[in-house]
């Protein structure tokens, strides 16, 4: 009995940690496409001044 408890504990722990790393990778992904974009907005900016 106390084996299936220890074994439903680790299994949740470890559904626990790849939910964790699959969030942590969408929030990621989303600060990279942040960074980028304000990246691109920065360039275009500087472009347009340099031509004027």
């Amino acid at each position: 009995m106390g084996a299936i408890v220890v074994a439903m504990i680790v299994g949740l722990i470890a559904v626990g940690l790849v939910v964790g790393l699959v969030i942590f990778s969408a929030v990621a992904l989303v600060g990279v496409k942040a960074v980028n974009a304000a990246h691109e907005g920065r360039s275009k900016f500087v472009n347009r001044r340099r031509r004027s």
